[in-house]
């Protein structure tokens, strides 16, 4: 073993003599050849930042990285702390660092999104040198963590960042998706026409063999690789300089792509047409509200803006920060919160603001709104006669309740140590609040716990939806169990292991349960005990959209990742919508026989149904 070692360093010696020294790769003819080194760390699953892993920063920094890359996974579990440790470490360093995070950096938990935030401002990077382009593009979304979707938003800004390029700029992608597994992937490369992608850092190994493009992977988790990059090599260095990889290649630039124009929302059925659909080319994963036979939409950029019925916009407002719970209204008050801490409200008439207030915690739960049971006394006198309210938790697991006009605090409770997610839920004197292992019953009135209860299995934890009917509530965990609470007493009633659910509705009539499969299914239960009544071979695989089964004149609608099906009367299926290459959203009963239809490009659709 360790004869062959001294022939293993002989031979990397002999490879590297003429163009290595004491680790600054310097190339052949390096007066016309330009080069970027770089330091590139995968997957380093942060929980604190060790002192080995900032001498091996250092370490890369030391043999002249120019900058240092990271990507992959990038938190241990996407808490404060984690973000919190790197952001401290690196804004020391001596060097540009840039960020391309995972799934689960930001959508592993209902929070992990703010916890990321507050610490790092993008998600995507280009790092430009000479004629070399370093561009690192995330391509998440909420929905899905197996595929990646080239955004709206991510389309304009590329387009931006391109147009600073040479047509004979060489372009290194960062990404955390094969071209396979990216829905839309024909968009980027339109944008990159004209231009040489050589190689595609990955964070794993692929799951595609590329004819096209040449994928560079980690061996290990964490990995800290120097990299050098030019026009015509690339050369990976390990941390111990011992383990070296090469590639030459030659220039191939990306051709330009010809596809289909008819993109967004379209028919799949003689008797369904599509009214209008506008296209507000911003990523929108957030479920529009209606009100008064207006639309009410907010982007997650958060611009806000509202539709009449025929799709004209009346007005739109900035609320010039991130968005990710849908607006609430009550007596022409429409409230929105958003991830930095505000909460806004604004005259749903008109779009002008009334007032923001800002909290130290993000809201992290829905916002519900209703007519307070009892007169609120305010300091500030009302004018408007509403008994509006405005109920939600934040991240710190506190809940609250404001009147809708005044923004005066009507009550103010702890109610857990954890978080709370989801849509709080009114009903009579009960509101419920949901965190990922427990559910509380508090009163309406002054906000105290009547009841809780929560999981055993450490394992285990709640979807982010109540369902309810007159006595029970119905909720689904990450297993796929289903598990059935009496409202008054807080007991469970029943738990069904025979469906792996990943949301549930209740029908028209209150008998049965909706339940979407975490599969390619669709079934019908009983509500008293969830016994099987009828199952259908839906593909519904991927998609965990709020709203995703509507029933309406005895019919049922339910979105699968890119279709929307219809079950008749006489429980037959068909495919009667599509959302061409984006995810849909949300649906919805918009007016006798019409549906209201988003997706995550921001497309808005409302289409007839006449059968």
């Amino acid at each position: 073993m360790k004869l062959f070692r001294i022939f293993k360093l002989i031979f990397i010696t002999f490879l590297f003599l003429s163009f290595t020294l004491i680790g600054q790769v310097i190339l052949p003819d390096s007066s016309s050849s330009k080069t970027v080194t770089i330091g590139w760390i995968s997957n380093p699953e942060i929980r604190q930042v060790t002192d080995e892993f900032k001498d091996q920063v250092l370490g890369l920094i030391d043999n002249y990285a120019e900058a240092i890359i990271i990507t992959g996974k990038i938190s241990f579990d996407s808490k404060p702390e984690n973000f919190k440790s790197l952001y401290k470490f690196i804004r020391e360093l001596p060097v540009p660092v840039k960020i391309l995070p995972s799934y689960d950096d930001l959508y592993s938990t209902p929070y992990s999104e703010l916890n990321f935030n507050e610490y790092f401002d993008d998600r995507d990077f280009i790092y430009l040198k000479d004629n070399i382009a370093l561009i690192g593009m995330n391509m998440l979304e909420p929905f899905s963590k197996n595929d990646g979707h080239f955004k709206p938003d991510e389309q304009i800004w590329l387009k931006d960042e391109l147009e600073n390029l040479k047509d004979s700029a060489s372009v290194f992608l960062f990404s955390n998706y094969t071209p396979g597994k990216i829905n839309n992937w024909r968009k980027v490369e339109n944008l990159f026409s004209d231009k040489f992608i050589p190689t595609i850092f990955l964070n794993n190994f692929p799951d595609e063999i590329s004819n096209k493009f040449y994928f560079i992977y980690p061996m290990h988790s964490p990995e800290f690789y120097l990299t050098t990059l030019s026009e015509s090599r690339i050369i990976v260095q390990d941390e111990n300089m011992d383990s070296v990889f090469v590639r030459n290649f030659s220039s191939e630039i990306i051709q330009q792509v010809a596809f289909n124009k008819n993109e967004g929302i379209v028919s799949e059925q003689p008797f369904v047409k599509r009214i209008w659909m506008n296209d507000l080319q911003a990523e929108t994963t957030i479920e529009p509200t209606i009100y008064n036979r207006r639309i009410y939409l907010v982007q997650n950029d958060g611009l806000l803006s509202c539709f009449d019925r025929d799709g004209s916009l009346f007005w739109d407002y900035d609320l010039l920060a991130d968005v990710r719970v849908s607006p609430a209204i009550i007596d022409g008050y429409l409230v929105v919160s958003t991830l930095q801490g505000d909460l806004t409200s604004i005259n749903a008439s008109n779009g002008d603001q009334f007032q923001t207030i800002g909290f130290e915690t993000p809201v992290t739960t829905g916002l519900l709104v209703f007519e307070f049971p009892e007169k609120v006394n305010t300091m500030v006198p009302k004018t408007s006669g509403s008994k509006g309210v405005v109920v939600f938790g934040d991240a710190t697991g506190k809940i609250a309740c404001y009147d809708i006009e005044t923004f005066e605090k009507v009550w103010e409770n702890q109610l857990s140590k954890t978080p709370l997610i989801g849509l709080p839920v009114h009903a009579k004197n009960q509101i419920f609040f949901l965190t990922e292992k427990s559910i509380y019953s508090v009163s309406v009135t002054k906000g105290t716990l009547l009841w809780s209860w929560s999981l055993d299995d450490p394992n285990e934890y709640f979807s982010p939806k109540i369902t309810t009917d007159n006595s029970k509530i119905f909720l689904t965990t990450n297993s796929g169990k289903i598990i059935s609470i009496d409202k008054t007493l807080g007991k469970k009633d029943w738990i069904s292991e025979k469906y792996k659910a990943s949301s549930l509705q209740i029908s028209q009539n209150g008998k049965y349960l909706l339940i979407k499969e975490k599969d390619v299914k669709f079934d019908i239960a009983k509500i008293e005990s969830a016994k099987f009544v009828k199952s259908f071979p839906i593909d519904l695989t991927g998609n965990v959209v709020c709203n995703n089964i509507e029933n309406s004149n005895h019919r049922i609608f339910v979105a699968g990742e890119y279709s929307l099906y219809r079950i008749n009367q006489n429980q037959k299926y068909s495919t009667i919508i599509s959302s061409k290459f984006s995810r849909i959203v949300s649906f919805k009963t918009f007016g006798k026989n019409k549906l209201l239809i988003l997706n995550s490009d921001g497309k808005l659709a409302l289409f007839s149904i006449n059968e």
